[in-house]
């Protein structure tokens, strides 16, 4: 065999194992992200009807991030969850979350995750959708933003 014939085979060799590797990496990045949207999701689900069940700030305390409970007082959630109860009614059932944004980011305090999505909301006198920013960190799900509409809301 010439000095050629082997060099082609050991770029060959070479090019096979790293296109290989791509398709690993990539398999696992995808059902890494996917796993991540499956928790996400369960999560979300589970918050939304925690929080619409009565509408109140204590479940919205608890599900919600700092930046979300900063920009949310007591007396603005009150006002907003008063007219909920009394347009939707509770949250009966939520839906699959449809994914718009998947980040991750490494930091000095960890890793994080956020998920951005809506998911379908049955209330009690309604339907609408429920508009998510989701954070994961220290291994914990948190909101840090969650918009709820539904068509009652925009009439008198």
């Amino acid at each position: 065999m010439g000095a050629g014939k082997t060099v082609l085979i050991v770029v060959g060799a070479v090019m096979g194992t790293c296109c290989l590797g791509t398709v690993f990496l990539g398999l696992s990045c995808y059902r890494s992200a996917k796993g991540t949207m499956a928790e996400a999701e369960t999560y979300a689900q589970g918050a939304i009807r925690k929080i619409g069940k009565d509408w109140s700030y204590d479940a919205l305390a608890s599900e919600g991030n700092d930046l979300l409970l900063q920009s949310t007082p007591r007396d603005k959630a009150g006002e907003l969850f008063k007219e909920f109860r009394a347009k939707l009614g509770s949250v009966t059932d939520v839906g699959p979350i449809s994914v718009s944004s998947l980040n991750t980011n490494s930091s000095f305090h960890g890793p994080t995750t956020e998920v951005v999505g809506t998911l379908p909301v049955r209330f009690e006198k309604d339907s609408g959708l429920a508009k998510v920013t989701l954070v994961k960190g220290n291994d914990t799900w948190k909101i840090q933003e969650l918009r709820i509409d539904a068509p009652k809301l925009h009439s008198p």
